[in-house]
């Protein structure tokens, strides 16, 4: 491959995506929030569609229109399923996480990502 640093930089940005939606999908197993699922699935696709360009492109031989043109695809679902988990009207019992209460880290809790702490709604 000619273009390394592009190749290492969409791989970078895939697996933050990646990651981002690994840790939204916990949040749903833990508080059982629909829309936690829907920001998971949303950061998943944008991250997999600037994958699935570079595989295409490289491994497929499919012109580069075609392969941009299927990642833009992609990554609009991702967007527009984030979108929804972000102006979805909220019911009653949806969950915790869209409460107006303060977060408050949680004395003794295992770190999520990075050493960083849990946090809970009070």
């Amino acid at each position: 491959m000619e273009h390394t640093l592009f190749v290492i930089g969409k791989l970078f940005t895939t697996a933050l995506a990646l990651v981002i939606a690994y840790q939204a999908y916990r949040g749903y197993q833990r508080h059982h929030t629909q829309l936690l699922l829907y920001v998971a699935a949303g950061f998943a696709l944008v991250g997999l569609g600037g994958l699935l360009e570079g595989v295409l492109f490289e491994l497929l031989q499919v012109s580069i229109f075609e392969a941009g043109f299927v990642a833009a695809l992609v990554t609009a679902a991702g967007m527009l399923s984030i979108l929804y988990a972000l102006y979805a009207p909220i019911h009653k019992d949806s969950g915790r996480p869209f409460d107006k209460r303060p977060l408050r880290v949680v004395p003794g809790s295992k770190p999520l990502l990075f050493g960083l702490p849990s946090f809970s709604i009070v």
